[in-house]
């Protein structure tokens, strides 16, 4: 919850309140605009951690000023009852990504985007590796521009350490990995820093006093199980008797494993969507919710209009986004499918908005997640296993490999020594697999280069 004044804290408590809003450009303000909305998320889908993610706010402004390109948008609001008004909050800065002017209005509608996007800039690699993470997010908020959140809790030691980064790291991937090592998210906050925001972490409380539209909620469960992606598949640890994260991040370690897991596990969450929410408009995402409504869940996602009469949508996603009583079963189909889609996104992207999404499902689709996509016989048809591979190198299936954790679903053999799986996957189609992402990756950097975004 964002620091406010008393007057601010008694309009809220008395539900009478009206929303005033402005928006300072180039040290200009603006009072002449329309209902700004503002988008935020701690998640780009499902129940998940190891999300870098950026907030969008759109507006129109009457004005016959020239604004600058990439200017930044600096959006305040306060409260009244018409009477009394209490002191401006910022809800966040943003930056100019495109600009329409209406030829007869003559109002100029702006497309922004948060700080966030400037973390998809190369990683600077200074100094020794493996380096603290705390050491490194300091590195890469000083290289954004922005100061680290005071609430941001970066954990020390052996097992909270980044290894050396591939020369094209950026920094969104590299803050990927240490939100998923700490079960958390990272957000740009309305205050404009950078913030950690992990699961099943004490927020503030927000009371949602009405809602005027729509409410969905879903089933409250408690979190039993943390899925890892690892170079051989998937790991589980906990049970899958009620809703299990999943997390890719490569810093994990055995020892971050086990405290992640006693962190996580336990947790209760529930999701839910409230349409036309009246709140108090100072909530941040990661606060605590509760409602009339009996819905008591943190607040993952927020959809919010800033006109007189302020409403939003909130909400918490369904765990069943991501979950499945087969997960791996057809996984492979779906990577192709999502590849297809992506590429059509990709040929007709003009936005740095579409262009971001497409990188943030790229960075999804991972070695680990194309090889947890192709072992599975649902798949592929089974080669016989060759010859050469004495007895004891066949694995049944339903057997783990008791010191490296491999999952067989159908019978076939491995060579640890190079890695290569034989009798259960087509090495031809992950390389076909991985060489679109890597197209793809590329016509994303061309068109984003193309692209002014943020200013200099």
């Amino acid at each position: 919850m964002q620091a406010t004044d008393a007057t601010w804290a008694a309009l809220v408590a008395s539900g009478d309140f009206m929303v005033e809003t402005v928006a300072e450009i180039g040290g200009v303000e603006y009072a002449s605009i329309s209902a700004p909305v503002i988008e935020r998320g701690l998640m780009e889908g499902g129940l998940t951690i190891g999300n870098v993610c950026a907030a969008s706010m759109r507006l129109s402004i009457r004005t016959e000023d020239e604004i600058e390109r990439g200017a930044a948008v600096i959006l305040k609001n306060r409260l009244t009852d018409g009477e009394t008004a209490s002191g401006w909050v910022t809800q966040g800065t943003f930056y100019i990504s495109r600009r329409t002017r209406d030829p007869v209005t003559g109002l100029i509608a702006l497309e922004c985007y948060d700080g966030m996007l400037k973390a998809n800039a190369a990683y600077p690699q200074t100094g020794s590796y493996p380096k603290a993470m705390a050491d490194v997010v300091a590195e890469i908020a000083l290289t954004m521009g922005v100061t680290v959140d005071s609430r941001t809790v970066i954990r020390t030691g052996d097992d909270f350490m980044v290894p050396l980064p591939d020369a094209n790291t950026s920094m969104h991937d590299v803050l990927a990995g240490i939100a998923g090592a700490h079960g958390g998210n990272w957000i740009i906050s309305p205050a404009g820093e950078l913030r950690l925001v992990r699961m099943n972490e004490s927020g503030g409380a927000v009371d949602v006093i009405g809602i005027t539209g729509s409410v969905t909620i879903g089933k409250a469960q408690t979190i039993t199980g943390l899925r890892v992606q690892t170079d051989t598949g998937p790991q589980m640890y906990g049970t899958d008797d009620g809703a299990v994260i999943s997390t890719s991040t490569p810093y994990l370690t055995q020892g971050g494993v086990e405290w992640l897991t006693s962190w996580l596990l336990g947790m209760a969450y529930q999701p839910y969507a409230l349409a036309g929410a009246i709140y108090d408009p100072a909530a941040e995402l990661g606060d605590r919710l509760t409602s009339r409504e009996d819905v008591a869940s943190v607040l993952v996602t927020e959809r919010a209009a800033y006109n007189l009469a302020f409403r939003g949508e909130l909400g918490a996603p369904d765990t069943a986004e991501i979950e499945d009583e087969y997960p791996y079963i057809g996984a492979t189909e779906t990577m192709k499918q999502e590849i297809r889609r992506l590429n059509r996104i990709v040929a007709d992207s003009v936005t740095t908005e579409e262009l971001d999404a497409v990188n943030a499902r790229l960075n999804n689709l991972s070695v680990d997640d194309i090889r947890a996509g192709v072992i599975h016989s649902a798949d592929y048809a089974v080669e016989q296993i060759p010859l050469l591979y004495p007895a004891a190198d066949v694995y049944p299936a339903g057997d783990i490999y008791p010191s490296n954790g491999e999952y067989v679903t159908s019978g076939f053999a491995i060579d640890f020594g190079t890695g290569q799986i034989y009798g259960g996957i087509y090495s031809g189609e992950m390389d076909a697999m991985k060489a679109a992402i890597q197209a793809l990756q590329a016509a994303v950097v061309t068109l984003q280069n193309q692209l002014t975004y943020p200013k200099a």
